[in-house]
């Protein structure tokens, strides 16, 4: 075991003389560790913090500001000592159970890192298969390229899987929550949660309260759960559930398919790059926004409306009625069938 009072050029030295880290990625690292106090703002000299070099094994002393951790780890790493900094300078797996982290670093391997404490902690993480659960607290996460395993518990917490076939569960709180490169598996339990696919066919589940959730590119699907939630599926032929609660969901890029649930929802079938869109309003009152590209719509129960965005009340059309469903034709061959609706504007009827 060595210990030093370092500056914080000697901190970035030692930690970069180890070749784990890009200049980016240490310089993001950096200005995190700045923001916990260990060094004044922008100094490179005269603000020390006291460091501990330990050697994988060896227990860390009293009072120290960073630990930094470097050769083969030799087992699981227990620290109830709660420094403002630990760093994991290897690239090989690393098993660790911690106190009030502070800002804990890893560099690649598969990583196992594990928080008890209630503190706001930040968990940087290499390349690797990771695990991370940050426990109660206000907690950010950034977890590298792999299949990540990402739990936030209680808090407002920020995760980001990047890319990798991420598993993410934020908890209570209101989360931000990002899946980045890959096939996520994203939930943002209680709370108003923020959530963001990516790219990859994502399954998103707002959970409840009022969430935010965006599908972006790839062929997702996202459930609001209760409370009124704002859904985008971006790009891809995406199932949009709304649940209960007013709702709003918007089909963007592709075929998709869209569920309202209960309460008075609004649907956007009508951007630029829909596609074949099918909606279902279920109970209550509902309002649809379509650009007649051979949509589908069931109001449900509840007075519906359904919204014509591209075409006006003169436009040649022809209609067909098989059963509840009646379909329009128009002179460009477009169609939209709809069932269950009260009433139907079209564009130039809007005031």
């Amino acid at each position: 075991m060595a210990t030093y009072d370092l500056t914080h050029s000697q901190v970035s030295d030692l930690v970069q003389g180890t070749g784990l880290f890009s200049d980016p990625e240490w310089s993001r690292i950096l200005n995190t560790i700045e923001k916990t106090g260990v060094f004044a703002p922008g100094s490179t000299s005269g603000d020390k913090a006291h460091v501990e070099s330990l050697v994988f094994g060896e227990s860390p002393g009293p009072n120290s500001e960073i630990l930094f951790y470097h050769g083969t780890p030799q087992g699981p790493v227990t620290d109830n000592g709660g420094a403002d900094v630990t760093i994991f300078a290897t690239n090989e797996d690393v098993t660790a159970k911690l106190h009030d982290g502070g800002v804990i670093v890893t560099a690649g391997g598969d990583d196992n890192i594990t928080i008890t404490g209630n503190s706001d902690d930040t968990v940087y993480t290499g390349a690797g298969t990771d695990m991370v659960s940050t426990g109660a607290g206000d907690d950010t996460v950034y977890a590298g390229a792999g299949n990540d395993t990402l739990d936030g518990g209680a808090g407002n917490d920020h995760l980001s899987g990047e890319a990798g076939d991420d598993w993410i569960s934020g908890g209570a709180g209101n989360d931000m929550i990002s899946g980045g490169d890959g096939d996520d598996w994203l939930s943002g339990g209680a709370g108003d949660d923020t959530i963001y696919g990516g790219s990859g066919s994502d399954s998103i589940e707002g959970g409840a309260g009022s969430d935010r959730l965006f599908g972006q590119s790839g062929d997702d699907t996202i459930d609001g759960g209760a409370g009124a939630d704002s859904i985008d599926g971006g790009a891809g032929d995406d199932y949009l559930i709304g649940g209960a609660g007013a709702d709003t969901l918007v089909g963007g890029i592709g075929d998709d398919t869209m569920e309202g649930g209960s309460g008075d929802d609004v649907f956007r079938a009508d951007g630029p790059g829909a596609g074949e869109d099918s909606m279902d309003g279920g109970s209550g009152a509902d309002q649809f926004f379509v650009d007649v590209s051979d949509d589908t719509v069931v109001g449900g129960s509840g007075f519906d409306t359904l919204h014509i965005t591209n075409f006006a009340s003169t436009d040649a059309k022809t209609a067909t009625t098989e059963g509840d469903v009646t379909t329009w034709t128009f002179d460009d061959g477009s169609t939209i069938s709809f069932s269950g609706i009260e009433k139907i504007i079209f564009h130039d009827q809007e005031s």
